[in-house]
């Protein structure tokens, strides 16, 4: 297995209305928003690693680089989907 990284440009939204209605039975909530884009981002660059773990990194030094970010979380699904093809 090879290892890959990704370059992608998180962008910022202002959230001129947000309504959170009731939760979903995966945990969730469907939202209603109101929301402009601003010109602002964040880097963030998602690693799959030679030995199947994926790892994220932004420039934003504390946010998690494991499973508890949501970058990883939307990789490790991608991927798993994908399988080994």
């Amino acid at each position: 297995m090879f290892s890959v990284t990704v370059n992608e440009k998180g962008y910022a939204k202002l959230n001129y209305s947000l309504d959170v209605h009731a939760r979903r039975p995966d945990g969730y909530h469907d939202l209603t928003m109101v929301m402009g884009s601003v010109s602002l981002w964040d880097d963030v660059d998602v690693t799959l690693r030679r030995d199947g773990r994926i790892e994220a990194k932004c420039s934003i030094p504390w946010l998690p680089r494991d499973e508890r970010n949501l970058a990883v979380r939307a990789a490790r699904v991608f991927f798993d989907a994908a399988g080994d093809k």
